[in-house]
């Protein structure tokens, strides 16, 4: 496990050391000095116990699970990995202003919160971090989003700061359950489980993207903790590193280039297969048709300067053979520029040089 672990944070000059043996601190940034200590008590450790005549220690929580604390708006947040709980203090001294149970973000419908059913209770909550004025908070078995201008007064109820939580799990206990630590980012959660990678909508809570998609990682692949380095994506578990582009940074700089490219249709058609693998079909259609809007709009525009050169070419042509009065060069202009204005007036002159000599049924074909 992990109890022992600190996890720094700084902000405003103050560095706040968070433990899971039951104390938060702050110390200056400068000097060192402790400004203050915030004790809060334990949960008593879960007793062994008895399976076939065997005796097993309690499940421990994964090394994963840090227990970093948040500062934000004046307030410190922290989810004790052992407790379950949401902790807010006063960033200037140090008070326990709230300490919230997180058991309802996890229960099912018609469930009732903190029961331990066939073993599905979670094992633990942590904050994944904060965007905006969402906090983002994972579990075991789910992800959630609580909005911190209802979460932060102190009598606001947890339950009504939820903007969305989702269920992470699979048909087993743990067929599918959290194994790193997820990673935010400005508009998506990417969740890390037994199964795969999935990248969840920050605002509304719904995967849009998994990796791989048979919810099954292959023998080359593993689970493990989401880092961002750059425009990749790496995944840390605990035998190897795998590093991957990340399609959401792509998606970002491909919409830039769109808007500032709006007569190409190569960004759009980029988006499009970006959008296809995210399974967005809505987005699919509308940067294909963007696309096939741009690339109608190149064709007739370079289309139609290549056809005016031909066009000149032409007129040029069927002045030569005007001027010369000759059969074979009018004939030459109908043949060479056929869907140029000039091939209907070099048939016409044709036919008008047949007339003349009374050849009335070369006329007549030329006409």
């Amino acid at each position: 496990g992990s109890g022992s672990a600190l996890h720094p944070s700084y902000a405003d000059g103050r560095v706040v050391v968070a433990s899971d043996l039951g104390a938060v601190a702050a110390v200056d940034a400068v000097d060192g000095t402790i400004d203050w200590l915030s004790t809060f008590p334990r949960p008593l450790p879960r007793p062994m116990s008895r399976v076939r005549g065997e005796m097993l220690a309690a499940e421990s929580i994964p090394s994963f699970v840090n227990g970093a604390a948040v500062l934000v708006d004046g307030h410190v947040l922290y989810a004790p990995s052992d407790s379950r709980r949401l902790l807010i203090l006063r960033a200037s001294d140090g008070e326990m202003l709230r300490s919230l149970e997180l058991d309802p973000l996890g229960a099912m419908p018609g469930e009732r919160p903190g029961t331990d059913r066939g073993g599905t209770r979670d094992r633990f909550w942590m904050i994944v971090g904060v965007q905006g004025r969402t906090l983002v908070l994972a579990s075991d078995r789910f992800v959630a989003a609580l909005d911190l201008d209802r979460l932060l007064p102190r009598d606001g109820e947890l339950t009504d700061a939820i903007r969305w939580k989702l269920p992470i799990f699979g048909g087993g206990r743990t067929s599918s359950s959290l194994v790193g630590r997820p990673l935010l980012t400005e508009r998506s959660v990417y969740v890390p489980t037994q199964g795969n990678l999935r990248r969840v909508d920050l605002t509304r809570g719904v995967t849009t993207a998994t990796y791989p998609a048979r919810d099954s990682w292959r023998e080359d692949e593993s689970p493990g903790n989401v880092l961002l380095a750059g425009e990749k994506l790496v995944i840390a578990g605990p035998r190897r590193v795998d590093i991957y582009t990340d399609l959401e940074r792509i998606e970002q700089q491909l919409a830039e280039e769109a808007a500032a490219r709006p007569a190409d249709p190569q960004p759009r058609l980029r988006l499009a297969q970006a959008a296809f693998r995210s399974r967005d079909l809505a987005d699919v259609r509308r940067w294909l048709d963007e696309a096939v809007s741009a690339l109608a709009a190149l064709i007739e525009t370079h289309g139609r300067l290549v056809y005016t050169a031909v066009e000149r070419e032409a007129e040029a042509a069927l002045d030569a053979a005007r001027a010369a009065g000759d059969v074979a060069s009018l004939e030459a202009v109908a043949r060479r520029y056929p869907h140029a204005p000039a091939s209907r007036e070099a048939l016409a002159a044709l036919a008008e040089l047949h007339r003349q000599a009374d050849r009335p049924l070369e006329a007549r074909q030329a006409y």
